[in-house]
């Protein structure tokens, strides 16, 4: 079974991409982060993610298509690696941001696979259909600054989670979010990262850019969970 990042972090697992999610964060808390809702009947499973997730939600959906799948959307890279792609596809770069975009096009489950592999380290926000399962991205990078809505009320009202929308027939592709249980109607997963310490190997602490990329982030992960409207909590350390 596909795991998602913060799933195989949170259970001591950590590998290049889970490290590439948290090379932008500070020390400091941040809340609102790698948010999931998932929504069970009896035909399908509707999976909406945040933006940290459309690595894991194109895979989710390559590993489980069967028959042809159509593929469209945007590989956001500072490379030009159009040429080495299986399929059509254009890039461009403007104001030192670079992106691939992909015309619609249908592939095998396989080319979709090896296309995913040979994208992975870079930003990967796709359109993806199959007879059994569909994913649908947002083209544009959210801001990560940017402030929570603040109702009439004065309360922060809770984010809308709908970057990346998924549709499987498979109920059991939410073990790749929701570990804890199978019981559920309704669930949403919200996490806050807590970073105290930032350690920097010594082959890169004088280059700023290298130092960021590679450092090492640890502290802790609050993972709340709200499951058919009962809320619980649990903390888990993690180092990235």
């Amino acid at each position: 079974m596909y795991h998602s990042f913060i799933v195989k972090l949170l259970h001591g697992t950590a590998d290049e991409t889970i490290h590439r999610q948290f090379v932008r964060f500070s020390k400091g808390t941040f809340p609102r982060r790698a948010m999931v809702s998932l929504k069970k009947s009896e035909k399908n499973l509707r999976i909406n993610t945040s933006f940290e997730y459309s690595a894991d939600l194109a895979f989710l959906t390559a590993y489980e298509s069967q028959g042809p799948v159509t593929v469209s959307g945007t590989i956001v890279t500072s490379q030009d690696i159009t040429k080495e792609l299986p399929f059509p596809a254009t890039f461009t770069k403007r104001m030192g941001v670079g992106k691939i975009e992909i015309a619609e096009t249908s592939v095998t489950k396989e080319q979709l696979l090896s296309f995913l592999d040979h994208v992975k380290d870079h930003l990967i926000l796709l359109n993806l259909s199959a007879s059994n399962c569909s994913l649908l991205c947002k083209q544009t990078v959210p801001n990560p600054k940017k402030s929570p809505k603040i109702n009439d009320a004065g309360v922060e009202e809770e984010p809308k989670i709908d970057h990346c929308k998924a549709l499987f027939t498979n109920p059991a592709v939410a073990d790749a979010f929701l570990f804890e249980t199978q019981a559920y109607k309704n669930a949403r997963i919200v996490h806050t990262y807590t970073i105290t310490s930032i350690d920097v190997p010594a082959a890169y602490k004088h280059n700023s850019e290298q130092a960021r990329i590679h450092a090492k982030r640890t502290g802790t992960i609050l993972r709340v969970l709200d499951i058919d409207g009962k809320q619980t909590q649990k903390e888990y350390p993690f180092s990235a």
